[in-house]
């Protein structure tokens, strides 16, 4: 099959290399297919494209031709029509509803009944067409061998190898739901991401880039290692420079009027006024013959940094602001000279509008030169950067001050105010510092490009087109385009026509797994059920939805969730923020990881709650959700925990029973053993009477008769008088509440 297509019927087409089949769909559910060949009007089998206007007539596009085809009848464009027999490649209708025809041979647009060839700037494109297609915004992009190219209506921009495309042969275009340009070559895939501006890469092949300089006209000039070049259209433009080592390697450019131009070079200085060139080296009074930056102030005094120190040009004298000698030097000059700050490797100036004087230097700081002092500032203004790489001064005459470590600082003339990573900056090593018409500052860092509108921060890279490497140098153009340069290569930033409609990134949930505490580390998938949800998910991503809920059994409470937002413009700065309804109050915070992991949940059910933030801050319209249970253990169960209650209750009952009945016997027991000690003892008391009584009697008797059988009964009454004693001590004891123990009895038994 070579083509797919769907009308607005929603029929198939299919197109395949022994023809062309209409698939219709209707009513009751059946399929009908229908075959078309040369007996239907159409010749040649091979249809390499199709598409439809909005006045429902379809296009085929063939190896013999153009066919339309209209109310079952096709019809075929030829030189009579207005259309040369050429083979049809592409077809695209863009929103003026114009028929874009691309051919081996260029392209034609059909509109009110005529075609009419696509010729910008008044050239006919005659390439093979492989591709075309129509960003947001109006443009129309168009692929061939030969790289891709953009029409805005007014110009036309060809991007190849140079411009950062894996291959000029481009087979492919295809816009996507945020706008974004997707090209195929034959040697990858490209993306060409929808933002209300874009990058124009181009490929220098310049030896070593050194600086970016608008002239008065705002025409950009280049200055490198392999000469000066002006850019025009896009494309760099070689500028003829007089034959002289002195202008191979330009490091520098200031234009003084129409008729004069200023070059810093590794050699020296050149000056070319009214065609007429003159060289000034060290031997004429520079510092060094290695030029770093030019100015001019309102005196008409250049002032020349160098990289042995400062030097200036007034009224056609060179005046070495290192020397040691002070006679025949104007008082500012002197000035300068006097404060060694000219002594040091100057990087870059810079003269405000109260006509002071800058002066930034490589590792010792920055100084302002006023008409009657030189002013150092460093660590103690709020500078703790002293290695100054640029200096811009903006339109409210604040002081833009890059540093090597620093980052960039301000000075509004009383504070000086830090920028750095911390505050949003892509780099701490700035170079080169720019204002646009807004009002915005941009910033050329080690790490890319940085914009501050005042507020808040945006960097760019590689991803949007800005060249890769360090961004060394800036400049802004007539029509306010801003151009930055690295060491090889350029980036245009173009603000689109219109403000581009920002999707809102979809997100998905991917997988949930569980662990549980035998193998805490391990986590196992759980298998999802498709669809789980109301939306259908994307490829090879199982969307998750409120509802069916999952169900996860105590063991495997602790859970992990990855989920994803797909941000085609650029998927790494999607942003994500989610909460766990059930234990989260809030959302998180934004976060760039896309797992989330919770440990040991409690029993329960839960809404876990995602969604994601693109990078222009828009996030998206539906957070994706899952629902989920963790199961309530069987000795967390209300029933269970009732039960046990009502066992533990009874257990209780039952022993205090217990323990009462033995109470109670041990009672009955010391009761009993009570009672027997009373009895004995009864009857051993009056046992014990009686004996006395009796005896008391005898001796009695015999006390006249016998002393001594009366002593012998007297001893006997004592003897049994202390029994008896005894006996009414073991009485006493018994009767005491506190030996009711039969651990007491027993002991008093023994």
């Amino acid at each position: 099959i070579n083509v797919i297509f769907k009308d607005k019927n929603k029929d198939f087409w299919f197109s395949t290399d022994v023809g062309l089949t209409q698939w219709h769909h209707d009513l009751q559910g059946q399929w009908s297919i229908r075959k078309y060949d040369k007996s239907n009007g159409i010749k040649g089998t091979y249809i390499t494209t199709i598409a439809q206007t909005p006045d429902s007539i379809l296009w085929f596009g063939t190896a013999n031709g153009l066919y339309s085809f209209k109310n079952s009848i096709f019809k075929h464009y030829n030189q009579k029509s207005g259309f040369p027999e050429l083979p049809v490649t592409t077809l695209f209708t863009d929103s003026r509803n114009r028929l874009w025809v691309g051919t081996t041979r260029g392209v034609f647009i059909y509109e009110n009944d005529r075609f009419a060839p696509f010729s910008p700037g008044g050239h006919f494109f005659s390439y093979n067409i492989t591709a075309t297609v129509e960003s947001r915004d109006g443009d129309m992009w168009i692929g061939t061998p030969r790289g891709l190219f953009q029409y805005d209506g007014d110009r036309i921009v060809n991007y190849t190898r140079n411009s950062g495309l894996s291959n000029d042969y481009i087979s492919s275009l295809l816009q996507d739901r945020e706008g974004n340009i997707w090209i195929g070559t034959h040697n990858g895939l490209n993306v060409l991401p929808n933002l209300k501006f874009s990058f124009i890469k181009i490929r220098t092949n310049l030896e070593h880039l050194n600086k970016l300089t608008p002239d008065s006209a705002g025409k950009i000039w280049v200055t490198s290692d392999s000469g000066l070049y002006t850019l025009e259209n896009y494309h760099l433009k070689p500028y003829k420079l007089p034959s002289s080592p002195a202008v191979k390697s330009i490091r520098k450019i200031y234009f003084d009027g129409p008729d004069t131009l200023l070059l810093g070079t590794t050699h020296g200085l050149v000056m070319i006024k009214n065609h007429k060139t003159t060289e000034f080296t060290r031997a004429d009074g520079l510092a060094s013959n290695f030029i770093s930056d030019i100015v001019r102030d309102e005196d008409g005094t250049y002032w020349i940094g160098t990289q042995g120190g400062l030097a200036a040009i007034r009224q056609g004298k060179i005046y070495d602001l290192t020397s040691h000698i002070s006679e025949g030097y104007p008082r500012r000059l002197d000035l300068v000279r006097k404060s060694k700050v000219s002594d040091k490797l100057i990087h870059d100036l810079a003269i405000d509008r109260k006509n002071n004087l800058w002066i930034g230097t490589w590792a010792h700081g920055l100084f302002e030169v006023t008409e009657d002092s030189v002013i150092p500032f460093g660590t103690t203004q709020g500078l703790t950067d002293r290695n100054i790489r640029s200096l811009y001064i903006d339109h409210e005459s604040d002081l833009w001050i890059a540093t090597r470590y620093g980052g960039v600082f301000r000075y509004n003339g009383e504070d000086i105010h830090q920028f750095t990573k911390e505050n949003g900056l892509s780099g701490n090593w700035v170079f080169t510092i720019l204002e646009d018409r807004e009002g915005n500052h941009w910033f050329g860092t080690a790490n890319g490009l940085s914009m501050y509108d005042g507020r808040s921060w945006k960097n760019f890279g590689t991803r949007d087109g800005v060249t890769s490497g360090g961004i060394t140098s800036s400049a802004i153009d007539k029509k306010g385009r801003l151009w930055f340069g690295s060491d090889d290569a350029l980036s245009c930033y173009v603000q689109k026509k219109s403000s581009l409609h920002t999707v809102p990134p979809k997100v998905y949930i991917k997988s949930i797994r569980f662990t549980d505490d035998v193998s805490p580390k391990i986590f196992r998938s759980v298998k999802l059920p498709v669809p789980f949800g109301t939306q259908k998910p994307a490829a090879g991503i199982s969307k998750l939805s409120g509802n069916p809920l999952l169900n996860f059994n105590y063991d495997h409470r602790s859970i992990k969730i990855e989920f994803a937002g797909i941000g085609l413009k650029d998927e790494a700065a999607v942003k994500y923020q989610y909460k766990l309804e059930g234990l989260d109050d809030d959302w998180s915070a934004i976060t760039s990881q896309n797992i989330v992991t919770y440990i040991k949940l409690p029993p329960g059910t839960y809404t876990f709650r995602v969604r994601a933030k693109n990078r222009d801050g828009i996030w998206s319209s539906t957070p994706a959700n899952a629902s989920f249970v963790i199961e309530t253990p069987l000795w967390q169960q209300v029933w269970f925990i009732i039960l046990m209650a009502v066992i533990a209750v009874s257990a209780i009952v039952l022993v205090v029973m217990m323990i009462y009945q033995a109470r109670l016997t041990q009672l009955l027991h010391v009761k009993h053993m009570r009672d027997t000690i009373a009895t004995d003892l009864h009857d051993d008391i009056g046992s014990s009477l009686s004996s006395i009584s009796i005896f008391s009697e005898l001796a009695r008797r015999q006390l006249m008769k016998s002393p001594m059988h009366a002593a012998n009964l007297m001893q006997r009454i004592e003897r049994i008088s202390r029994d008896l004693i005894d006996a009414m001590d073991d009485i006493v004891w018994s009767i005491n509440a506190d030996n009711d123990s039969l651990e007491d009895a027993i002991l008093r038994i023994q």
